[in-house]
């Protein structure tokens, strides 16, 4: 092997661990990183979720610059919800360009722990006949017309129904909890 052949192949092994190996590297790190955070916030925010449902419930919830979530109204629901500490009933008119189009209606309630809150979305699976899925924080069940979704997020459990599909997917992927 010549020397020119030599410092070529030296370079090109120096080429493929800075721009191939490193970047996969370096991914990882960052992947690690994001998981971390997640499960931080997760642990840190609702697990348990020690604060008050109102506070949730903010008056306007904005879906990327033209779709909005107004909060019109909430009351208490924890006497209709035993099983938790705390349960809010509420409404949000979902707005499209400032127009509205649908209310998305739901149930917010605390329980005591994790295996509480899904329990509670085990029951309304079985009612419905419907998998429960994983998400990232939780748990998740999705109506067969997809206009009624439930959610697990640490203690927090959120039910929420519409007329239409796409307002309750919106919500779902909007909603700080």
């Amino acid at each position: 092997m010549n020397p020119f052949t030599k410092k070529f192949s030296n370079l090109r092994s120096a080429v493929i661990i800075v721009f191939i190996i490193l970047p996969f590297i370096l991914g990882c790190e960052t992947l690690r990183t994001v998981k971390r955070g997640l499960t931080s916030d997760y642990l840190e925010k609702f697990n348990p979720y020690t604060g008050n449902l109102l506070s949730l419930l903010e008056n306007e919830i904005k879906n990327g610059q033209a779709e909005t979530f107004k909060h019109q109204d909430s009351s208490d629901a924890t006497s209709q919800n035993p099983k938790s500490k705390e349960a809010r009933k509420f409404t949000y008119l979902h707005q499209i360009e400032g127009k509205q189009t649908n209310k998305v209606s739901g149930v917010i309630g605390n329980f005591p722990n994790v295996e509480a809150a899904e329990s509670k979305l085990s029951e309304l699976a079985s009612e419905m006949q419907v998998p429960i899925t994983r998400r990232v924080k939780g748990k998740m069940i999705i109506s067969k017309d997809g206009k009624f979704i439930g959610w697990t997020n640490g203690t927090i459990l959120c039910v929420i129904q519409s007329d239409s599909a796409y307002s309750v997917d919106a919500f779902a992927h909007t909603a700080p909890f």
